[in-house]
C-alpha cells in the first residue's frame, strides 16, 4: 500500500495529476470544472480528453485504500494509448463483437458533462447501463464520437442490442462462493470479479433460467461482484421476498459489501419474479 494520506479532494488530485505525469510524461492537464475534473492533452499526439476522479475520491473515502490509485490512472492511459494507437494506423470506430452492458451507479453520469454523449440506457431500476468496449486490464466507454463510423450501417440502438448479443454468447458466468444464510432455509451465491461485466444476467430471464429458481434476491453492491440469495421457502410475493431479503440477512450482507468493496454501485435489492425483476422497498415491515 502506498505510505500516503489525503485530508482533501485537491490533495488527492493533485497525487494523481502528479503520478500519472510521472507515468505520461507527454501528458499535460489543464484545471476542469471542479478539483476532481481535469482535461489532459499529449504532447507527442492529438489525443485529449477529460480525467474524472469522483468515484475514485469516494472510493478513497471510504477506504483509504490508495493501491487503487495507479490501478485507474494504468486503466486511464491504457485506454486513451489504445485509441490514439488505432487512429494513427487508420483504424477507427469500435470492436462491436467486443462490447458489452455494464452496470454503474444511479448516479453514474451526474458529475460528467460529456455524459450525454456516452451511450447508455436505464434498463435496470436505479441504476444506469453504460456501454463498454472490454479489454483485459482496462475498458473504454462507448461515447458518441467513438461509435460515430459505425452509424454508417447501425444505429445506437442496434449498437446496444450487440452488447447483450455478445453478453448471452458468454454463457452464464458461474458462482464463486456459497454460504448458507445464518437465520433462514437458504443460501447465498456470491458471484466475483470476471473478465467481462457479467451482471445484466441476472437481469435476462433467458440467461438466469436453468441457473436460478424462478424467485430469487439480486444485489449489484459493486463493480466486481454480485450476490444472490436463493430460499428454499416460498418467496413468490413481494411480501415474503421483503421479509427473507431481512431476516436472512441478505440485507445486511449486501449493505457491508456496498460499504467495504472498491468500485461500489448500489445497495439496493431486487426481486426476481419469473420474468420480472422489481426493486425491493425495504421501509416498509
Amino acid at each position: 500500500m502506498i505510505a500516503r494520506t489525503f485530508e482533501t479532494k485537491a490533495e488527492l488530485a493533485r497525487f494523481v495529476l502528479e503520478r500519472a505525469a510521472e507515468l505520461h510524461p507527454a501528458i499535460r492537464f489543464a484545471p476542469g470544472e471542479d478539483e476532481l475534473t481535469h482535461r489532459y492533452t499529449y504532447t507527442d499526439s492529438s489525443l485529449s480528453g477529460t480525467l474524472f476522479l469522483q468515484s475514485l475520491w469516494h472510493d478513497y473515502s471510504r477506504t483509504g485504500e490508495l493501491n487503487r490509485v495507479i490501478d485507474f490512472l494504468n486503466a486511464q492511459f491504457k485506454a486513451a494509448e489504445y485509441v490514439a494507437q488505432r487512429s494513427l494506423n487508420g483504424s477507427i470506430g469500435i470492436d462491436l463483437f467486443n462490447i458489452y452492458p455494464s452496470l454503474r451507479a444511479a448516479d453514474f453520469f451526474k458529475h460528467q458533462k460529456d455524459g450525454e454523449q456516452m451511450l447508455k440506457s436505464a434498463d435496470v431500476p436505479s441504476m444506469q447501463t453504460a456501454f463498454i468496449e472490454n479489454h483485459i486490464s482496462y475498458y473504454l466507454f462507448l461515447t458518441k464520437q467513438l461509435i460515430e463510423p459505425v452509424l454508417v450501417y447501425m444505429n445506437e440502438e442496434e449498437i446496444k442490442q450487440q452488447a447483450f448479443v455478445n453478453l448471452r454468447k458468454r454463457g452464464w458466468n458461474s458462482v464463486h462462493m456459497i454460504m448458507p444464510s445464518p437465520t433462514s432455509n437458504g443460501h447465498f451465491q456470491v458471484f466475483a470479479k470476471s473478465d467481462y461485466p457479467f451482471q445484466h444476467q441476472f437481469f435476462l430471464p433467458d440467461l438466469s433460467q436453468g441457473h436460478l429458481p424462478p424467485n430469487f434476491l439480486i444485489a449489484v453492491p459493486a463493480q466486481d461482484m454480485a450476490i444472490v440469495y436463493v430460499a428454499k421457502n416460498r418467496m413468490d410475493t413481494l411480501e415474503l421476498a421483503r421479509a427473507q431479503a431481512k431476516h436472512s440477512g441478505f440485507l445486511e450482507l449486501v449493505q457491508m459489501a456496498y460499504q467495504h468493496e472498491p468500485k461500489p454501485i448500489s445497495n439496493q435489492i431486487f426481486w426476481a419474479n419469473g420474468d420480472r425483476r422489481l426493486r425491493l422497498s425495504l421501509s416498509k415491515p
